[in-house]
């Protein structure tokens, strides 16, 4: 499937049939997933500086497609930046495979070459290029509530037991992301309704209805989507979860593993990709401000310590 213009990816995605929960950046991040090979998702000036990459990743220098991996402020800089950002993420399966071998070459202690955390360094450097190339568009450090969640079994006292089964560890970092995503989840929607019903009343107030006047408040149909990025071991899950209801169901994009030496880049793309939807989902939602009740809540989500975990 190859979209030449934005168009023509709406008009694709709009043809699909997606389950209610799914958002429109949500469908347009898993189409973009699946078709992340048959798309331009480059600007044309960074073709000069990715030669083996498929022709088809970039953009047409006459095209109007403004593609989703790209500086956001225009300047060379971040241009610059953005470009050494993704090659650290196309040679990060390189780095992690080199690092196991090493560990069974030498019997390094479990800590010595970490590879979860190394994995987290490398898509907080990318998170770090994106908040920075879009200042201006909002204010990453007053956001308290997460759009985007990491999760690591490193940080779990079974994960440095080396004689419990890697199976524990992925049903420990399962775990971990569901209560994230659903605390956040639950926040954010906290915090949109909080915003509505706060504006609802001061124009009640303001405006008294008629007796006759229809008084049934119009529903909110759109929340925001979290992102998560569940490491565990050389692998990656990449899931989301749609905050407008509780019982929605946490959707799996893709599971990356870097053990495979062929998936490189493209694992690479859909970890950008995923980045570049929870950035502009942050910057949508970044006007809801809430009220103070919201505020202790985010208090209570920016107390989580990186020693202790390191979901925030």
């Amino acid at each position: 499937m190859d979209f030449l213009s934005e168009k023509e990816e709406n008009n694709y995605i709009i043809k699909q049939n997606f389950p209610d929960d799914i958002s429109p950046r949500l469908a347009l991040l898993f189409t973009r997933i699946q078709y992340r090979g048959m798309q331009p998702l480059f600007p044309a000036s960074w073709k000069i500086d990715f030669l083996g990459l498929p022709s088809t990743l970039f953009v047409q220098n006459n095209s109007n497609f403004r593609p989703p991996l790209c500086s956001m402020n225009n300047t060379d800089g971040g241009e610059f930046r953005g470009k050494l950002a993704f090659k650290r993420l196309m040679f990060l399966g390189r780095d992690i495979r080199d690092r196991i071998q090493l560990s069974k070459e030498y019997s390094f202690s479990h800590d010595s070459l970490s590879i979860e955390p190394y994995i987290l360094n490398e898509l907080k450097r990318f998170q770090q290029w994106m908040e920075k190339d879009s200042l201006g568009l909002y204010a990453p450090k007053k956001i308290k509530i997460p759009y985007l969640i990491f999760v690591s079994s490193y940080y779990s006292d079974f994960s440095k037991n080396v004689d419990v089964n890697i199976n524990n560890n992925y049903i420990i970092v399962a775990e971990k992301m569901e209560n994230k995503l659903r605390e956040a989840a639950q926040y954010h929607r906290q915090r949109i309704l909080s915003k509505y019903i706060d504006e609802y009343s001061y124009i009640s107030s303001i405006s008294p209805q008629d007796e006759n006047e229809n008084t049934q408040i119009t529903m909110i149909d759109k929340f925001p989507t979290i992102y998560g990025f569940a490491i565990c071991g050389s692998q990656i899950a990449i899931v989301s979860l749609n905050s407008s209801d509780s019982k929605n169901p946490i959707r799996t994009l893709l599971v990356i593993d870097y053990s495979n030496t062929t998936q490189d880049l493209w694992s690479a793309i859909a970890i950008s990709l995923t980045m570049v939807a929870s950035r502009d989902e942050a910057i949508e939602w970044s006007c809801f401000e809430g009220s103070n009740d919201i505020s202790k809540l985010t208090k209570q989500m920016a107390s989580v310590k990186m020693t202790e975990d390191i979901d925030f």
